[in-house]
């Protein structure tokens, strides 16, 4: 495949990507030091506002409905405005790393309103996809976690709450 790019702002994105039958694919994606909202132009993700920037190195091969992943990357002073979360994420720092069926985040050092945090999260089999969540924080109050999904305005679609798409944590003492 030949090696194509892709620019929003001062970012660019190199890229290369073939698709045999509609069944197959061999892609790669890599960008150093990207502003994250250029990126987001990219994907266009136009509900979604960020700071700070990524560098990413991603190969994917195989199936298009199971791809094999491989490679890595990383967050540095990242600020996230969604839709769906009230105040701002802010991720100082964060490895990401994909292999195999899976995508992760690891070490990540956040902020979420008054709360900070150390965590990961890891993504296995996109098809049906499960998720380990492992996070540490200096506090958390339930009445200012839930002041962080606002109410859905008036005619837009409904959207589960944490309740429904995430399982019961499992807290275990230290």
């Amino acid at each position: 495949a030949a090696p194509f790019s892709l620019q929003a702002g001062p970012t660019q994105v190199q890229a290369t990507f073939q698709l045999t039958n509609y069944k197959t694919i061999d892609a790669t994606i890599s960008t150093k030091d990207a502003h994250l909202q250029d990126l987001l132009v990219i994907a266009q993700a136009g509900d979604i506002t960020a700071t700070g920037s990524a560098t990413l190195q991603l190969r994917a091969t195989g199936p298009v409905d199971n791809p094999q992943l491989s490679g890595s990357g990383s967050l540095s002073n990242a600020g996230f405005q969604l839709p769906a979360l009230n105040p701002q994420l802010k991720i100082d720092s964060a490895a990401i790393k994909f292999e195999a069926d899976s995508a992760a985040i690891d070490n990540a050092v956040f902020h979420i309103a008054k709360t900070n945090g150390r965590g990961s999260v890891k993504v296995r089999n996109f098809a049906r996809p499960r998720i380990a969540l492992s996070l540490q924080v200096d506090q958390l109050s339930n009445t200012e976690a839930q002041s962080w999904f606002p109410p859905a305005k008036p005619g837009a679609k409904s959207t589960p709450t944490v309740t429904e798409w995430l399982p019961p944590p499992r807290i275990t003492p230290r």
